[in-house]
C-alpha cells in the first residue's frame, strides 16, 4: 500500500475524489509540512440540489493549514 492510498483511506475519500499528489516539504524554519493534493476523476460530472448532471466549470488551487 502506497501513501496515496493510506491517505485516502484515513480521509474516508471515494469516487470520484482522489489523492493526486503527496509532498513532504522542509521549510527554511526546518518545519515540516505534508501537502495533500485532492482532485476528482477528470470528466465527472457532479449533481446539483435537483440531481441535475453539472460539468466543472473551474477549479482554483487552495490551501488550508491546521492550527498548531
Amino acid at each position: 500500500m502506497n501513501s496515496t492510498e493510506i491517505f485516502s483511506l484515513a480521509l474516508g475519500l471515494e469516487s470520484p475524489w482522489e489523492i493526486k499528489n503527496v509532498e513532504m516539504k522542509v521549510t527554511e524554519n526546518s518545519i515540516k509540512e505534508l501537502h495533500l493534493h485532492i482532485g476528482y476523476t477528470r470528466g465527472f460530472q457532479f449533481k446539483d440540489k435537483e440531481g441535475n448532471h453539472c460539468p466543472v466549470h473551474d477549479t482554483k488551487a487552495k490551501e488550508w493549514r491546521h492550527m498548531n
